[in-house]
């Protein structure tokens, strides 16, 4: 569904509530980073710890985010999702690798 507006209309939507939140994380999906990729970066991100130690396991990694979630207000703009879903699939489905924990987020 490219070229319809999403983001220019995400983009929009940020601007006018991103004075609600401590930090704003844009992350495009468009190369499809690994579900680990992804959150190494948010936890990274959000962190106020400046050695984390970022665990290698999505399922020790999620609850990493949730807590560094829990410190701040983050809103947190994932554009162009539609990259992770599976195009041979009905709507959202997702590809594999992301199936499992999309979900959990």
């Amino acid at each position: 569904m490219g070229g319809i507006g999403k983001t220019a209309l995400s983009v929009k939507l940020a601007e006018l509530v991103e004075n609600d939140f401590d930090c704003l994380i844009w992350r495009s999906l468009r190369n499809a980073p690994s579900v680990e990729e992804l959150l190494r970066d948010l936890i990274g991100f959000l962190s106020t710890e400046s050695q984390i130690v970022i665990n290698n396991s999505v399922d020790k990694q999620i609850p990493q985010l949730v807590n560094c979630l829990r410190e701040k207000r983050c809103l947190v703009v994932l554009d162009n999702l539609e990259s992770v879903l599976d195009s041979d699939q009905k709507a959202g489905n997702y590809r594999p690798g992301y199936r499992t924990h999309l979900g959990s987020i």
